[in-house]
Formats: C-alpha cells, sequence, structure tokens
C-alpha cells in the first residue's frame, strides 16, 4: 500500500503591509518552508499564502515545481480593483489533478470583507481508479460578536 503525506498549513503569509511586527518575517518563513519542509509531502494545502501585492506564492510554486509538484490550483487571482484580493489558498500535489472547483463565501466582516473568502476543490489521481477529494478553505479570522 502506498503512503501519501499530506499538510494542511496555514503559512500566514498575509499580503504586504499587513504584519503583527516590522515584516511578520514573511520572507524568511517562506524560505525555512521551502528549504526544509515542502520536499516532506506529497499533497500540500496552504492558507494565507496570498498571490496580491507580491511575488512570494509565485516563488513558492516555482520551488514546489522543481521538487516535483506538477500540480498546482489557487485561488483565483483578483486585484483589491475588483472589490477584494485572491483568497490566500495554494494546493500542491505530486499527483495529477484530475478536476477542481472553487467555492466562493459571502463577504466576510472587518478586514476580511476586503478577501474573496472560500474553498477550493481538488479530485487528485493516485492511481488508475484511485482518488481522493481534497476540498481547502480559510474561514473568517475574527469573530463577530453580539451582545
Amino acid at each position: 500500500m502506498q503512503t501519501i503525506r499530506i499538510l494542511s498549513y496555514n503559512i500566514f503569509v498575509r499580503p504586504p503591509l499587513i504584519k503583527n511586527n516590522l515584516s511578520d518575517y514573511k520572507d524568511a518563513r517562506l524560505a525555512y518552508f521551502i528549504e526544509h519542509e515542502l520536499s516532506k509531502f506529497d499533497i500540500i494545502g496552504l492558507q494565507e499564502m496570498f498571490n496580491y501585492g507580491s511575488n512570494r506564492q509565485e516563488r513558492l510554486i516555482e520551488a514546489a515545481r522543481k521538487l516535483g509538484f506538477a500540480y498546482v490550483h489557487t485561488s483565483p487571482h483578483r486585484s483589491l480593483l475588483q472589490g477584494k484580493i485572491d483568497g490566500g489558498l495554494v494546493l500542491l500535489s505530486r499527483f495529477p489533478i484530475v478536476k477542481t472547483g472553487v467555492y466562493k463565501f459571502a463577504r466576510g466582516v472587518f478586514s476580511d470583507r476586503l478577501i474573496a473568502k472560500g474553498a477550493l476543490y481538488a479530485r487528485i489521481e493516485l492511481a488508475p481508479q484511485r482518488h481522493i477529494n481534497v476540498f481547502l478553505a480559510h474561514l473568517q479570522t475574527s469573530a463577530l460578536v453580539k451582545k
């Protein structure tokens, strides 16, 4: 029986200008992930790996392809001019992605109003007649509390 190594991880690589400290060490953390963690898995689902405003997502995908992740599914790329930025979801697979889908959530609240939150779906072929269905989502960041 074949072992499949799967990771779902909030990598916390938010768009530029959104940070808790000087930089959130986005570039350093991404470089570490690429160098030390990426090769350990076969299917990777990342949350908060935004395309908007930087080339970090592109760098990740390029590095992943060099390590054998030939198949990629991402949140649709958007711009703030379209009212929202991308949802920050990235799915990487060494196995063929044979079917994909995207589900868009209703508009979020607070800062999440600017993000096209949703879910990704991928049907991944592990072997002929053997598939896995993967769903990847990142939900509302903050809670709306009513008193």
